[in-house]
């Protein structure tokens, strides 16, 4: 009989692969899952983190894993980021039976080792919050993106931290819930694609382009009639009383004032 073991607080890791066996045989399956396991473990390298002790309950179109005390941010920072990387490069030399597109979810919570597996609510969390439809969404309609990755609220304040340059305004808060199982977690999911679309609306603000090194039309001439101009390479020809350049780092172009501007 197995000895009783402490409660603990873990942070608990899930990884699936988007539509693993649709359209793959066991060939392409089997390649996806030796190219999945060495990508996790050089990106979890890269990230200073040791997977050799991460206690692992493969699924083979993915994993959970349970983390032993680490730095987290490197878990939703470098580590994911490194993936990221790793995916894109691969996805781009292969098809479709061979690319790898994935879901991941982080989550701090309640466990304890038991005869089969773990008890407790943290892998329980993690399990709902991995095959969330909203998180199947946002990497099913990011067509660029490799990675997405949702957090719980007990993970978020990891994020807030700053650490290794996490930006939590790339964050987009969601509510995940699942009725028949009685389930119901706030969350935030950060698919690569939508960062670039601008921070939500409670973040920080979304710094605009840089000013534009033109300088304004003159109020007259945006007043006045259409004017026609005229660019003969790096050469000009300025000929009339009337006549004015409006210059611009770019392109040069000779106007002539019409007879309602006299």
């Amino acid at each position: 009989m197995m000895p009783e073991t402490p409660l603990v607080s873990r942070c608990v890791i899930g990884i699936d692969v988007e539509k693993y066996s649709v359209g793959r045989r066991i060939r392409q399956q089997d390649g996806v899952q030796r190219t999945l396991d060495t990508m996790l473990s050089q990106s979890a390298e890269s990230a200073g983190l040791d997977r050799t002790i991460w206690d692992r309950l493969p699924a083979g179109d993915g994993e959970m894993a349970v983390l032993p005390e680490c730095d987290l941010t490197t878990v939703v920072g470098g580590f994911v980021r490194d993936l990221d990387d790793r995916l894109a490069v691969h996805n781009e030399d292969h098809g479709p039976g061979m690319q790898i597109k994935l879901r991941m979810a982080a989550h701090i919570g309640l466990l304890k080792r038991s005869p089969l597996g773990y008890a407790g609510p943290a892998l329980v969390v993690l399990s709902r919050l991995l095959n969330a439809d909203e998180l199947r969404r946002a990497l099913r309609n990011a067509e660029d993106t490799h990675l997405a990755l949702i957090v719980s609220s007990s993970m978020f304040p990891v994020v807030e931290s700053g650490g290794l340059g996490l930006r939590p305004w790339t964050f987009r808060k969601i509510e995940v819930v699942d009725d028949a199982k009685g389930f119901s977690e706030v969350a935030y999911i950060h698919p690569a694609n939508e960062v670039a679309a601008g921070r939500p609306s409670d973040g920080p603000p979304v710094p605009g382009p840089p000013p534009s090194r033109e300088p304004a039309a003159p109020a007259e001439e945006k007043a006045g009639k259409e004017r026609s101009g005229t660019m003969i390479g790096t050469q000009w020809n300025i000929s009339g009383p009337d006549a004015r350049i409006n210059h611009s780092d770019r392109d040069m172009y000779l106007f002539e004032t019409t007879a309602d501007d006299a």
